[in-house]
């Protein structure tokens, strides 16, 4: 029996949160309504395979995320339709990619397609832990941009001060 809230699950659900939380805490001059979405439906996503593998367990949950990622697909497609944006396009090729890896993982009693458990597991936390990213880039990118502006800021200021390498250090000006 495996452990359901073991130190990565817990810290895949602490990012998923983490996602949600930026994507509502960034600036309002910024659409990002999907971004929301997104994140929420992510948060439900994480929460719910954890409630399900506490009620029936994991062997029997393994069967349903291609269901849940199916309805994350549709959702995400959806809010595509009317909002599209090219990270939207990303999330719907890494939600396609992980459909098709549980149909690999499906049909190797049928088929003898060799991918074991762990592979399976490691490769949907990494798709998932992409969608992720995927989703916080939107209401990442400001807060990456504004540190990178308060950053050359300090080096206009090193300028000038005299200190700055390119240039000549005092002005010939007086």
């Amino acid at each position: 029996m495996t452990r359901i809230l073991d130190g990565p699950s817990i810290s895949f659900g602490v990012a998923a949160l983490g996602v949600l939380i930026l994507s509502w805490s960034t600036r309002r001059d910024v659409d990002l309504r999907p971004c929301r979405i997104i994140a929420a439906t992510l948060c439900i996503s994480w929460l719910s395979t954890k409630l399900l593998a506490m009620a029936i367990g994991w062997e029997a949950t393994y069967h349903l995320f291609p269901l849940i990622d199916f309805v994350i697909l549709l959702q995400v497609l959806l809010v595509w339709w009317f909002i599209p944006e090219r990270w939207l396009q990303v999330q719907i090729f890494l939600l396609l990619t992980k459909l098709v890896l549980h149909a690999i993982y499906g049909m190797q009693t049928v088929h003898y397609v060799m991918l074991s458990k762990f592979w399976y597991i490691a490769t949907n936390n990494v798709l998932f832990g992409l969608e992720l990213a995927c989703v916080a880039f939107p209401g990442g990118w400001p807060i990456i941009r504004r540190f990178g502006d308060w950053m050359s800021g300090a080096g206009d200021l090193h300028r000038r001060l005299g200190l700055s390498r390119w240039g000549p250090p005092f002005s010939s000006k007086k």
